[in-house]
């Protein structure tokens, strides 16, 4: 269980916890040591980091080696003759320049670091609110508080790739009050070579010097033992014994002591001066907060160290060791190679080119070499016919084609095995392609760099959580410390905000988007998708400020209206709705005819129908009527002829008998 240090009655009932309790509150825990416990500390860092040193031995001299080639330090030569070619290739270089410059930029975004995420749920949205605040702060302190971040960061990744590995030490700078960020290279970081991690290392040896100034400012502010050095170190780097104020050579080990007795280490800061062996100072590397006790609470179970160093991994090497595998192993072989092949053609030439012969003693021709300048002319006492004949030219070919030939494939293979090139150099021609065919062909070339900027991530990532550690522990949780970012209207934070449980710190860059051209294709080709999808504003929004991120602009935010904006309406657009509104009403009005002629059509038909119905009966009138009166007139005429005929049947009158 651990150990709750706001209790001191739990804490007193311990005496190894007491005791650790002590020495965290001590300034320099070598204080309180004796000379001989003093002299067996220092025995054991100093044949420890001897070991750890052996252990990688050979790997130190590939990346002696290996920095020769990318400063292209060239050494003098005499064989095949003195001062014979010795190029050096720049293979490795240019494969370490480019890891830099593609770099660097992905890990600033516009005036941000650092991007701060909410762990768990956050309903009300505080928690965000808190988390930007975070951002900015940490992003402040790293671009304007530490003021040499950038220029760390830009030496680290210089080295990275070369080396395979470079290491971060990350503290709190109590006299500046502000944290620390240092790159060191890893020939300064000595770990055993078979450790394969941080964590699981035993111990980490951080070779650095002091100048005598230093170390009186050290001893007489009580950090260091007031402990007589010597004149100065031979091995010392940045100094000379020749010089008045003398360099020491000191050896800082994060390691693991046992000294409340109780047979379990705990970790600890030694640091010793490396010639003399002599301790100058002992700090715990361990907080109250990590002890832990043993279930009974009689016995410290376990004490978590405080890490100050972070890891940037170029690639596993395969051995798995502690140092990883960079292009200074890599690519070391195969530029001694290139070395070696230019140098014997430069060599080649430079015999054709000249001439060597062998001459006969009695020209009287003094020994060594004989030269001429252009346009000299020199005489002689013998018989210029006769000294051809007397003189032997040593013979001179050309240099090699073959040689040359097997040059330029070596070349080609080793600038592909660098990542050298690719359509990002400019070797590969992307005039009128699509940019999905530009993308693709990116994604090709840089598999092998989105793989080493992702470790690189990670790297930066333990980097700001070991400083997002520190905010929380040193910076004060009620009182706010003001800061401004750039030409951000200032703010306040406290150390309140940094709660390790619901907040989370990772690089507002993406090691996805390993270059700026993939970046803007990207943004480029979702912006196109969104215009053709006809997005309102709100969702455009975004697009065009990841369009504007990946073109460099500065001050977005003054150039892209905010999300809730509405833009203004196109004149031809609204020239076209009122063409359309008005064709809609014509037809609402050409609708409405229409209905009040469908309504009259059931009338109109009934109409039609009555008005058949009346010819029909006026149809029937007639005919009757026609019928009645042919019938009249059959019955007329009839009668007329019954008539006629009856007057013919009606007997005479007497009279006229």
């Amino acid at each position: 269980m651990a150990l709750d240090v706001a209790d001191p009655r739990r804490a007193s009932k311990n005496k190894q916890v007491a005791q650790l309790l002590r020495y965290i509150g001590m300034l320099n825990v070598a204080d309180s040591l004796t000379p001989d416990q003093l002299d067996a500390v220092g025995h054991l860092v100093a044949d420890e980091y001897k070991i750890d040193k052996e252990s990688r031995a050979d790997w130190e001299k590939q990346m002696e080696q290996a920095e020769k080639f990318v400063r292209l330090l060239m050494e003098k030569k005499t064989w095949p003759w003195d001062n014979a070619s010795n190029a050096i290739y720049p293979l490795l270089a240019q494969a370490a320049v480019q890891f830099n410059s593609r770099s660097l930029p992905l890990m600033i975004k516009g005036q941000r670091a650092v991007k701060c995420r909410v762990n768990g749920p956050d309903p009300d949205g505080q928690k965000a609110k808190i988390a930007d605040l975070v951002s900015e702060h940490m992003s402040w302190q790293l671009m304007d508080e530490m003021s040499d971040w950038i220029g760390e960061k830009d030496s680290m990744l210089l080295a990275l790739p070369v080396y395979g590995c470079a290491f971060q030490k990350v503290y709190r700078d109590i006299p500046n009050q502000r944290n620390a960020s240092e790159y060191y290279s890893p020939l300064d970081i000595v770990i055993n070579y078979k450790a394969r991690s941080l964590e699981s290392a035993k111990r980490i040896t951080h070779v650095f010097e002091l100048s005598e100034r230093e170390v009186m400012e050290r001893q007489r502010s009580g950090l260091y033992l007031d402990i007589d050095l010597g004149q100065g170190d031979q091995d010392a780097k940045s100094g000379d014994l020749r010089e008045v104020e003398p360099t020491y050579l000191m050896l800082e080990q994060h390691r693991w002591l046992d000294l409340d007795h109780d047979e379990l280490v705990e970790p600890y800061i030694v640091t010793i001066h490396k010639d003399s062996e002599k301790v100058l100072r002992i700090r715990p590397r361990f907080e109250a907060q990590g002890i832990s006790l043993s279930n009974d609470e009689k016995k410290i179970a376990k004490v978590a160290p405080t890490q100050y160093f972070v890891r940037y991994l170029f690639m596993p090497a395969p051995d798995r060791n502690v140092y990883g595998f960079g292009f200074g192993q890599l690519l070391l072989h195969p530029n001694s190679i290139l070395n070696s092949i230019i140098n014997q053609t430069i060599d080649s030439g430079t015999w054709y080119n000249t001439v060597a012969a062998v001459a006969s003693p009695d020209l009287g021709l003094d020994k060594g070499s004989q030269s001429f300048r252009p346009n000299e002319i020199k005489t002689t006492r013998n018989n210029v016919e006769d000294m051809g004949k007397k003189i032997f030219v040593l013979p001179a070919r050309e240099p090699s084609q073959a040689l040359f030939q097997v040059l330029g494939l070596l070349l080609e293979s080793f600038e592909r095995l660098s990542n050298s090139v690719d359509v990002l150099t400019g070797e590969h021609s992307t005039a009128n392609q699509p940019a999905s065919t530009t993308l693709a062909l990116i994604e090709q070339g840089l598999k092998f760099y989105k793989a080493a900027s992702g470790r690189l991530f990670k790297g930066l990532k333990d980097e700001f959580h070991l400083l997002y550690v520190l905010n929380a522990k040193h910076m004060p949780q009620t009182e706010e410390q003001f800061f401004r970012l750039f030409e951000e209207e200032g703010k306040g934070i406290s150390g309140a905000a940094y709660n390790t449980e619901s907040l989370d710190v990772v690089p507002v860059g993406a090691s996805e988007e390993v270059t700026i051209v993939e970046k803007l294709i990207k943004a480029e080709q979702g912006l196109t998708a969104a215009k053709e999808m006809g997005l309102p504003w709100q969702y455009m929004h975004g697009h065009y400020r990841r369009y504007f991120e990946a073109l460099n602009m500065e001050d977005i935010d003054e150039i892209l209206p905010p999300g809730d904006w509405q833009p203004p309406p196109d004149p031809k657009s609204v020239n076209d709705q009122a063409e359309l509104e008005l064709k809609a009403k014509e037809q609402q009005t050409e609708d409405a005819r229409f209905g009040m002629e469908l309504e009259k059509f059931p009338l109109e038909l009934m109409k039609l129908k009555l008005e058949l119905v009346e010819m029909q009966e006026d149809m029937k009138n007639k005919k009757l009527k026609s019928e009645v009166d042919a019938a009249a007139r059959l019955t007329d005429s009839e009668s007329k002829r019954i008539k006629v005929d009856a007057d013919k049947k009606k007997p005479k009158k007497e009279g006229a008998k």
